[in-house]
């Protein structure tokens, strides 16, 4: 039996970090025997960069075997030693040496917590490679391109049936990734007709630069946040119609 979700895809928010992208690479490498090295190259080459700046392009489409996007949207990912900020779908997240904040302008909320460690995904590779039923090498779309496509086990509460990965054969970059997802959205976008399909989304990645150089501002979180008379952390003035959650005292 096929389980439905009723909420509109264009109100579920189908943010993918970029270090989903890297765990999902990561698991691939342990359990791929042809495209092993290949894979184990990309992980390499991220978990190696102490900066990068990197530009995202969201496609969403209506169902797996649509050709023509529905909705399109722009993400950046950007990066030096532990400071971390992604913009994308109206939310950003930034995290320095002491904070980590989650602004999402959708829902008028501003999240403020301690920053947080590096996980160390390799503690729980057993638990996620248990997603995973196969992976087969797909036809590039570029010359030199590597293309692997990923298969997740059914039954198992995963977003996602497949996942099409397209590296860089040059660079060991990122090219693209295309999510395919399981479950059945209501994509009508139309409160009076409905139509449901399993959509998919589109990730291309450009303007890769391992050597960027960033405004002082970009890691900073006074920016949304400063301190009252009392010392307790308070949302600028600015942002004062947004809810404020400190998870920080």
């Amino acid at each position: 039996m096929v389980t439905m979700e009723v909420t509109s895809i264009y109100n579920f928010k189908m943010k993918i970090t970029f270090s989903t992208i890297l765990l999902l690479l990561l698991s691939i490498t342990v359990m791929a025997q042809t495209p092993e090295k290949e894979l184990d190259k990309v992980i390499t080459k991220y978990k190696n960069l102490e900066s990068y700046s990197i530009n995202a392009h969201y496609y969403i489409y209506t169902s797996h075997t649509d050709i023509k996007p529905t909705e399109e949207a722009f993400g950046v990912y950007q990066k030096k030693g532990n400071k971390l900020r992604v913009k994308q779908y109206g939310t950003e997240f930034i995290q320095n040496d002491k904070y980590l904040v989650v602004k999402d302008d959708s829902t008028e909320t501003i999240v403020l917590t301690m920053a947080q460690k590096e996980q160390n995904v390799a503690l729980d590779m057993k638990q996620i490679l248990a997603y995973y039923s196969k992976i087969e090498t797909i036809k590039s779309k570029k010359n030199g391109q590597k293309s692997f496509r990923v298969f997740f086990k059914e039954g198992v509460n995963t977003e996602y049936q497949k996942a099409d990965v397209y590296i860089n054969g040059e660079t060991y970059f990122l090219d693209e990734v295309v999510l395919y997802y399981t479950k059945i959205y209501d994509v009508s976008n139309n409160p009076n007709k409905t139509n449901y399909q399993r959509p998919k989304m589109r990730i291309v990645y450009t303007k890769i630069d391992i050597n960027p150089v960033f405004a002082q501002e970009i890691f900073d979180v006074s920016k949304y946040i400063t301190l009252n008379k009392a010392g307790k952390n308070i949302l600028k003035s600015k942002y004062s119609s947004y809810e404020f959650y400190d998870q920080t005292q």
